[in-house]
């Protein structure tokens, strides 16, 4: 295979091979401006030049050699897709961490903050960043901070001003585990809505779910989820003639993914909650009705399309090995007795089949405490509705860090969501950790 033969004489150049200051490796034919021309000397880059958005003056598409083992580079590399917005080579640099594949170059809410350069990174095994084929020993929380490592020392070359990294969900879990693994390399982190769980189906969050909303709204859910169980007959009909309408394939049987959209309807209710309690339909509402919310509620082809849970199947393998995630215990009893295709609710039933998969729980019983004593210039964002808040750090005041929490948010908070001082703290604590305080 000719990409594989490509990689090992990559591994060759890149491990021989030390990027010189910009000044060094342009030479005097090479078209293009310095950014530009600083790109095309690094060794076995893919260079795509893209139209700038809002106030950058260049955008580029960059597929770079990544070593899938960074320990031992022989053994083969992959191309890892990253996005760079250049404003100014002394303007300060954000490096946003995907937690899974990067579609398009947006702008992230630091960088227009700070108007600061900015470096979106796709995740090692989605979307373009994947390897030939998928051996997932390499996809550990350690070889993805290597990645944004290798990053950080190449593009520091021509970007020496401050670094901040970021990220949301799994970008933020990415950004916060890059930090642990190579502190010194940014100088501040905002992780939006990042949980730090514990377990493979943490009970903390069943918890969270099963407090929230008071009495009423809890059994209005509940009695939608039995509906939407106990009156089959009328609302499958609804389901399979929407699914083919719409041409969905799903990586489960059809009843197994109706019953696990049924489950899954509470943690999706308070996570993106934008209508209240009194707007879900009682349980003797129409079938039409009942399915009509249901869809609108749970993206049925997102969330269990054959092609959506493929293209997110590394992400199952890094929650069930070392990440943990959620279960299904947090559901009322009632509806967990009214499954008839679903014996054994799990969302480890979205990992790769062919894949070993053994949790780690060392990772973040080393990561969490690290953070809470010595992640110093780091700041979390959470909503206090969404249930990912549950497990979010605990902050005990040994380290200079700092936690916001929006009371009625979801897991859309950001830092504009935030009250007027609120996001004035942030932003005076970004400039001074990054040295910008006569911005």
């Amino acid at each position: 295979m000719l990409k594989t033969k490509l990689f090992r004489l990559f591994s060759f150049i890149l491990i021989t091979t030390t990027f010189l200051p910009l000044r060094a490796v342009l030479p005097q034919n090479c078209e293009g401006t310095p950014l530009l021309r600083f790109l095309r000397q690094i060794p076995g880059a893919q260079i795509t030049v893209l139209k700038p958005t809002v106030f950058y003056k260049e955008a580029y598409e960059i597929r770079l050699p990544q070593p899938l083992d960074h320990h031992h580079p022989e053994a083969g590399f992959f191309y890892q897709k990253i996005y760079l917005s250049h404003l100014d080579f002394d303007r300060p640099i954000v490096l946003v961490t995907a937690g899974y594949r990067s579609t398009w170059n947006s702008i992230a809410e630091l960088s227009r903050l700070l108007k600061a350069n900015q470096i979106r990174v796709e995740h090692r095994f989605f979307g373009d960043s994947r390897p030939d084929s998928l051996d997932w020993r390499y996809l550990t929380a350690e070889q993805a901070a290597a990645d944004h490592h290798r990053i950080v020392q190449l593009f520091r070359k021509i970007y020496p001003g401050g670094w901040v990294s970021t990220g949301r969900s799994k970008g933020g879990q990415t950004a916060l585990l890059f930090r642990y693994y190579y502190p010194p390399d940014v100088q501040a982190t905002v992780a939006y809505v990042a949980p730090l769980n514990r377990a493979q189906e943490d009970p903390r969050i069943d918890a969270f779910i099963r407090r929230q909303g008071g009495p009423e709204c809890r059994q209005r859910i509940t009695a939608f989820q039995l509906a939407l169980l106990q009156r089959r007959r009328e609302i499958l009909p609804l389901f399979y003639r929407y699914i083919r309408e719409n041409d969905y394939r799903f990586y489960l049987p059809k009843d197994e993914t109706y019953e696990y959209a049924v489950l899954e309807y509470p943690f999706t209710f308070w996570q993106w909650k934008d209508f209240p309690c009194d707007s879900i339909p009682p349980a003797n509402a129409p079938a039409e009705k009942l399915f009509a919310h249901f869809r609108e509620t749970i993206p049925f082809n997102a969330y269990y399309g054959e092609a959506e849970v493929l293209a997110t199947q590394p992400a199952y393998y890094q929650f069930f090995t070392e990440l943990g995630y959620y279960g299904y215990a947090y559901n009322d009893p009632q509806v967990l007795r009214a499954l008839q295709a679903v014996r054994h609710p799990t969302n480890r039933v979205f990992t790769p089949r062919e894949a070993r998969i053994v949790f780690h729980p060392e990772l973040m019983e080393k990561v969490i405490p690290w953070l809470q004593n010595q992640g110093n210039r780091i700041i979390y964002i959470y909503g206090g509705k969404d249930p990912w808040s549950a497990t979010g750090i605990e902050l005990t005041g040994k380290a200079e860090a700092y936690k916001f929490v929006k009371p009625d948010g979801n897991h859309r908070t950001r830092i504009a969501d935030l009250m007027q001082d609120e996001q004035d703290t942030i932003l005076s604590l970004l400039k001074k950790w990054l040295k910008l305080e006569g911005d």
